[in-house]
């Protein structure tokens, strides 16, 4: 039966950390966590522990203070954030091995998007899900529901690859914009 224990599980099972081309630590590991900075391909990163998140977004001024961030908003299950392009890529992970309320959780992203998006105003937000495959063939409709309707993508366990290159292209797809918009500003 699925609870908070076997999703702490599946949170380390599926960690980004084994991809990472290159890794420093920019902050010293204390109670509230740590952030690593890192590359994929050409794309460099930080990782931003769950515990460190806010301090770290308020310290950088990257928060918005007059917003409040709404339950479940706090604490992403794995980030990413590339500061260089202002993309935040907020993993959320679930597991489920049965029927039960984990499903319910899929449905409550539109809200939990609303809130990040006006607490971090310059990231662009993507919310992503990593889904332990049970999800595959119980929870379709919802699955396509994110997909199609939010745009929001989805990735199985096993699936770590395919996450980072969805990211390195999100962050060459803004590089790219930005690199058009500076070349108009000559023209």
């Amino acid at each position: 039966m699925p609870n908070t224990i076997s999703g702490k599980v599946f949170e380390k099972k599926t960690i980004l950390q084994p991809w990472w081309k290159t890794t420093v630590e920019i902050s010293k590991p204390t109670r509230t966590g740590v952030v690593h900075e890192m590359t994929f391909s050409n794309v460099t990163y930080l990782s931003i522990g769950q515990e460190c998140f806010i301090k770290y977004m308020t310290t950088k001024n990257f928060k918005n203070p007059n917003e409040n961030l709404g339950h479940g908003c706090k604490k992403p299950d794995e980030l990413y954030l590339d500061e260089k392009n202002k993309i935040m890529f907020w993993i959320e992970k679930k597991n489920q091995m049965c029927s039960g309320s984990v499903s319910e959780k899929l449905q409550t992203v539109h809200f939990k998007k609303h809130c990040i998006e006006n607490n971090f105003p310059e990231f662009q937000i993507e919310y992503i899900f990593m889904l332990s495959n049970f999800f595959k063939t119980n929870h379709e409709s919802e699955i396509n529901y994110l997909i199609n309707n939010l745009k929001v993508p989805v990735f199985f366990e096993s699936e770590e690859n395919k996450l980072i290159k969805y990211m390195e292209m999100k962050s060459m797809e803004i590089e790219a914009v930005q690199g058009l918009i500076g070349l108009k500003t000559y023209i």
